[in-house]
């Protein structure tokens, strides 16, 4: 890959000023930060968060040939860099403020071990600057969710030259580990494998995966639990991976296109309404029908309710005997005068060896009410 640091010396130089407003908003508003790292201090952090973040921006123009003016693909000795094009990422690649963002959410969350080792505290002390921090830290993690649609915990761990390309919805955990040379797709989930903590299998106190070098994960994958990505694997889009992979592995998900064509002697009901003195079934293919039964709402044949069946391809017209339904609607009168049980008859409709059953039929009851009130 060719380009050199002084090449870039503008733009980088506008993301250092960046980087400085974020770190007085999120860090140095507490007077102890301010008071402890002097302009100096101050410098020295951002040319390291810089020096890290370069390595981002040019894996990203590498990776994508969407962000470069030079779209010829080759090796990494042959992409030519320029420096429009690293002005081009920083400015309008959502994702990769994501990662920007990350790196200094990860810097803030992180420093109290540095202060710590550098100097003595006492133990309230201490315990007030881990809190400050991770709360400063979490809060520049939502709100660079909130603007990017990328969550990554601050406390993961994520090493140089990481990309996350499109990015909207891609979540990154809190134990997460990712190796160098990563790439990572929009809508990914490195995450743990229950809601309830408790229920979270760890493996060195982590619960979510950890990704070796040079590991591509494509879009909607999800890996769950404190799993280990072999370096250079593949995964492969919509994979869903709870178990250890490789290194070398390329993790896909079998997709079979199924072409379904309408069956042209399928029966299909479209509905069915009182008609003369009958009901009339609406449908396709209906000509198939061999006989249509009346079953009782425990699927017995009511042998009194005779059906005369008059069909066609689109129509099914069933005739009954007036007299033997009314009989049957006499019959079985509740306390109210009401024959409730008839409502849930069935019509079974035979075709070879098989039947449809239409049931809780609105058209069903309409025909009883009809026969009902002729009475």
């Amino acid at each position: 890959m060719k380009y050199t640091g002084q090449q870039y010396f503008k733009t980088l130089n506008e993301l250092s000023n960046v980087l400085s407003n974020v770190l007085d908003e999120y860090l140095f508003e507490a007077d102890y930060f301010n008071v402890y790292f002097d302009d100096n201090g101050k410098g020295k952090i951002i040319d390291q968060l810089i020096r890290i973040i370069e390595d981002d921006i040019l894996a990203l123009v590498k990776g994508d040939p969407a962000s470069r003016k030079n779209k010829d693909s080759g090796n990494d000795s042959t992409i030519e860099i320029e420096e429009e094009d690293v002005n081009y990422v920083i400015s309008s690649y959502k994702s990769l403020n994501a990662v920007i963002m990350y790196r200094v959410a990860h810097f803030i969350y992180t420093l109290d071990n540095f202060l710590i080792e550098k100097e003595d505290y006492e133990e309230e002390d201490v315990r007030g600057m881990n809190s400050f921090l991770r709360g400063q830290a979490r809060k520049l993690s939502e709100d660079t969710k909130a603007k990017t649609g990328v969550e990554i915990h601050p406390a993961a761990k994520i090493g140089l030259s990481f990309v996350i390309d499109h990015g909207y919805g891609t979540v990154i955990g809190e134990t997460c580990e990712i190796g160098n040379e990563c790439y990572i797709l929009q809508g990914v989930t490195l995450g743990a494998r229950e809601v309830n903590e408790k229920h979270n299998k760890t493996v060195d106190g982590r619960r979510h995966p950890k990704l070796g070098n040079k590991v591509v994960v494509c879009g909607f994958a999800r890996i769950f639990g404190p799993i280990e990505i072999g370096d250079d694997s593949f995964i492969c889009a919509h994979a869903v991976i709870d178990r250890n992979i490789p290194s070398g592995s390329k993790v896909r998900i079998s997709n079979q296109i199924q072409i379904v064509k309408p069956n042209l002697h399928t029966i299909v009901i479209y509905g069915l309404h009182p008609k003369e003195n009958g009901i009339e079934i609406i449908g396709r293919n209906l000509s198939r029908c061999n006989s249509v039964e009346i079953l009782n709402s425990e699927g017995i044949l009511v042998d009194s309710i005779k059906v005369d069946l008059n069909k066609t391809d689109n129509s099914l017209f069933l005739r009954f005997n007036n007299v033997e339904l009314g009989n049957v609607i006499e019959s079985g009168k509740d306390a109210e005068g009401k024959n409730r049980e008839i409502y849930h008859y069935m019509i079974s409709i035979n075709i070879d060896d098989e039947n449809i059953l239409l049931k809780n039929s609105t058209g069903w009851n309409d025909f009883v009410d009809e026969i009902k009130e002729r009475k």
